[in-house]
């Protein structure tokens, strides 16, 4: 099955990282490519054959040049600090084979990172970044929609189709807005079919410590929503979405429209209950910076594992 899958691993300036990574997938049996963007082009990896060096610093639009280059029918994208579970990763490609009505599937993931040993710990990830609760299982297109931005999970790094990621991925790098480019991937693939959650462990991430994480000041997706300059890349957005669905799923222009701007809207709403009202009167009078201290898995003291760190 794994001769069906490409993996292809976007890197910008993390040699470190990307040998690792380059080390650890030639001893696989799956196909990879190294999408490197990096300020200069690396030495040790640029005779390979699955190192392919560009200029193009857009993430997305990065991706959508890389996949061109992919002639499996399934493809994956994968962080350069991540390392995959082989097993799961035929597994996923074995149900998307034996099931037709899905476009995507993933696992779950855990966070690891070294301890002052120079050993390796562990933790179970948040369940809302998990994947855990990811499944799309709705036959009715609208509700499987619908299901895909409430509760809303990324399926960037699942494994898709490759046809259904590359029209994504195409779409993707147009929007301008990274946080909307990713929820397009999901929006887009839960058009086409559904997502599969495999109860097996699919990546292992590495994380670092708070102050090695570099926090850019960039709009997020509902920031991006509501600002009036983003307007027409939004109504265009909205327009291509709804035409695909329009077509793929039998509906007039008009309904599917309806759905595809209700959803985006609806974007991950919840119901203001005393729990998200005491958290959003924390997050307006408490910095963002100081809360991602306990939101980061080195200081989620209450989950480690025994560790002497």
């Amino acid at each position: 099955m794994l001769e069906k899958l490409t993996v292809i691993i976007p890197t910008y300036n993390r040699i470190n990282f990307i040998k690792r990574s380059h080390s650890y997938w030639k001893k696989t049996q799956v196909n990879f490519l190294i999408c490197d963007s990096s300020d200069k082009i690396n030495d040790d990896l640029k005779n390979y054959k699955n190192y392919h060096y560009t200029k193009e610093k857009s993430f997305y639009n990065k991706l959508f040049k890389i996949i061109k280059n992919v002639n499996t029918k399934y493809v994956m994208i994968i962080a350069d600090d991540d390392l995959a579970c082989v097993d799961t990763l035929e597994k996923c490609v074995s149900f998307l084979e034996q099931n037709n009505e899905f476009v995507s599937a993933q696992g779950s993931f855990i966070d690891f990172w070294y301890d002052n040993n120079n050993k390796i710990d562990i933790c179970v990830r948040n369940p809302s970044i998990s994947a855990i609760d990811s499944n799309i299982l709705e036959s009715d297109s609208n509700l499987r929609i619908n299901k895909s931005m409430n509760p809303y999970m990324h399926h960037v790094y699942s494994i898709h189709r490759k046809n259904v990621l590359k029209d994504a991925l195409n779409l993707s790098r147009k929007l301008k807005n990274n946080p909307a480019a990713e929820i397009n991937i999901t929006l887009f693939g839960s058009i086409f079919g559904k997502h599969k959650m495999i109860e097996c462990l699919y990546v292992c991430r590495q994380v670092v410590p708070i102050s090695k994480i570099n926090f850019t000041k960039s709009e997020n997706f509902l920031e991006w929503l509501n600002n009036k300059k983003n307007k027409n890349y939004i109504k265009e957005w909205i327009n291509q979405l709804s035409i695909i669905h329009s077509n793929i799923n039998n509906q007039s222009y008009d309904d599917a429209n309806k759905t595809i701007f209700d959803t985006i809207n609806s974007f991950n709403k919840k119901k203001l209950g005393l729990k998200s009202l005491s958290k959003n009167i924390i997050k307006f009078f408490i910095p963002k910076s100081f809360l991602n201290y306990f939101r980061h898995p080195l200081y989620y003291k209450k989950s480690w594992p025994p560790t002497k760190e």
